[in-house]
């Protein structure tokens, strides 16, 4: 529990206290935090009460529903819905649910690996989705792809954050509030491929700057198409899960390195990709490699 000087604050001190607390966190972290704790509550009860045994339920209860790591985001999302209502849990407490989760995850093992859909599999991709009548995907598939941002930057995409003279497209960037404070909320990524190019310089086309270039876009009809692209295509599946949109963004990444590899194995006139790697490690790692001496 906080200190009995926190629990006699005024009505007053408390609201601005608990508005300040979610100022430490985005709007769309605070609605997914709120869907969490509202979840965690219908199903083990209130945190109000003894939030160590309703965590404690919940991990138990859905160690089979969800995986490791999401189950880790439900406890950080009633830690933070705890101390925002003057509570929480105690050391103890809360080091007992992270050795519960770390049981977890090696119970379950290393997650399966995301598919990466590259250039061969996106062409099957948006050849699929245009015989199914689902021509915004598949425009929107090659763009997620050229600009290799995540499934939400399609979603939100707005005219004005498109900028064909400079090749560029900003997105929200994946950070915490303190560091959107430091580094500001977007990043910009490069239009990397030609198709990506076109598509966007076509539906751009009579948009206003706070128009959808994506209108409509759902994120679950996007996964079901990948999903079923996957099957119809015969994608390896046993081995790697394609499970939605956003393997598009690891197989951008996964090509761009695979060319970038390609063009430093070609300059160094190496025979194996192996020996274009070892001369091309970092010098950060180089670093960590080197023992110290001991000295005689």
């Amino acid at each position: 529990m906080l200190t009995e000087r926190m629990q006699r604050l005024t009505p007053k001190l408390k609201g601005l206290r608990a508005a300040i607390l979610e100022e430490r966190i985005t709007r769309q972290t605070r609605e997914l935090y709120a869907r969490r704790v509202g979840e965690i509550q219908r199903e083990c009860g209130p945190l109000s009460g003894d939030p160590y045994s309703v965590l404690l339920t919940f991990l138990a209860t859905n160690q089979g529903k969800y995986a490791a790591s999401t189950l880790r985001g439900y406890k950080s999302a009633a830690m933070h819905y705890l101390r925002v209502e003057d509570k929480t849990l105690s050391e103890a407490e809360n080091d007992d649910l992270d050795e519960v989760l770390q049981g977890l995850a090696a119970k379950k093992g290393p997650p399966e690996a995301k598919g990466p859909i590259t250039q061969d599999r996106l062409n099957e991709l948006v050849q699929w989705c245009h015989g199914q009548g689902q021509h915004l995907y598949a425009d929107s598939f090659v763009v997620l792809s050229g600009i290799c941002c995540r499934p939400r930057d399609i979603r939100e995409l707005l005219a004005s954050r498109v900028d064909l003279l400079r090749n560029t497209v900003t997105v929200r960037a994946k950070r915490s509030r303190v560091k959107i404070a430091e580094l500001g909320a977007y990043e910009t990524h490069e239009i990397g491929t030609e198709g990506a190019r076109l598509i966007l310089r076509r539906r751009l086309l009579g948009l206003s700057e706070t128009q959808a270039v994506f209108p409509k876009w759902n994120d679950a009809t996007a996964r079901r198409l990948v999903k079923a692209a996957a099957r119809q295509h015969g994608w390896p599946m046993t081995e790697m899960i394609f499970n939605g949109p956003h393997c598009l963004r690891h197989g951008a990444a996964s090509q761009r390195f695979d060319e970038a590899l390609s063009a430093a194995q070609q300059a160094g006139a190496w025979k194996s990709r192996t020996s274009t790697q070892r001369y091309a490690e970092p010098e950060t790692s180089r670093r960590q490699r080197k023992k110290p001496r001991i000295e005689e």
